[in-house]
């Protein structure tokens, strides 16, 4: 009897310990639902405020945009940028912003400045293929003109075609090869 009460009470016991381990596993598989729900809800409520705050500045965003002040739309997505810093919404707008920029400066001539601010649009997104084509040929231009002014006239025509392959009505580059 002594055996059966012995083996009851082991059996007693072990039910216990699996039944307060399951009963910990629950509360812990509960607690880690809870958690992800919390930061789910988190990352949701992020996102409204982000959206709020970008509706906040939607008109001295789109009046920038519209008058083409890169530097007005860069300086305000650069301080949104601070608020929330990994937010993809605000770097792709950004990164679009820094090419724009680039463009323009390109455009006018200032090579030099524009590769810096491609470089910007690439580094807030890698795959932007408009800031890497501009990177790229932004970047012959300048070896252009540098084998230029060193008297290396080969070197500027090969690196100054590449450039005109790609756009035929960059800056200074027709006159560049007309007088290489």
């Amino acid at each position: 009897n002594s055996l059966t009460f012995g083996t009851i009470i082991v059996i007693i016991v072990a039910g216990l310990i699996v039944l307060f381990l399951g009963v910990v596993l629950e509360v812990k598989a509960t607690v880690q639902a809870r958690q992800t729900e919390l930061a789910t809800t988190d990352e949701v409520q992020k996102q409204v405020e982000l959206e709020d705050i970008l509706d906040e500045y939607a008109p001295v965003l789109d009046e920038a945009r519209a008058e083409r002040d890169w530097t007005k739309v860069i300086t305000i997505l650069e301080e949104l940028r601070l608020v929330e810093p990994n937010a993809q919404l605000i770097q792709e707008q950004l990164s679009h912003a820094y090419l724009q920029k680039g463009l323009t400066l390109r455009h006018k001539g200032f090579v030099e400045e524009a590769v810096t601010h491609f470089e910007q649009a690439l580094t807030l997104n890698p795959q932007q293929a408009r800031a890497q084509q501009e990177l790229q040929i932004a970047s012959n231009y300048l070896a252009g003109t540098q084998h230029y002014q060193a008297g290396q006239w080969q070197e500027a025509i090969t690196a100054l075609e590449a450039v005109r392959t790609e756009d035929v009505d960059y800056p200074n580059v027709n006159d560049l090869l007309f007088s290489a």
